[in-house]
């Protein structure tokens, strides 16, 4: 599987961007909080796949 790259545009701004997809970042959340429940929400009505507990 190969890896996925972010795309994205940015303005002007002090603050850089993360340079990690959404997945990247739950991966790198559940192992910094193991032992947490994570609740997700997704404002648009036609979500795309989710994350399962199965892909730990």
């Amino acid at each position: 599987m190969s890896k996925t790259l972010p795309s994205y545009t940015s303005g002007t701004s002090e603050t850089p961007l993360l340079g990690m997809t959404i997945g990247e970042m739950l991966d790198r959340t559940a192992e910094k909080y193991p032992d947490t429940e994570a609740w997700c929400a997704c404002t648009r009505t036609s979500a795309g796949p989710t994350k399962s507990s199965s892909e730990k």
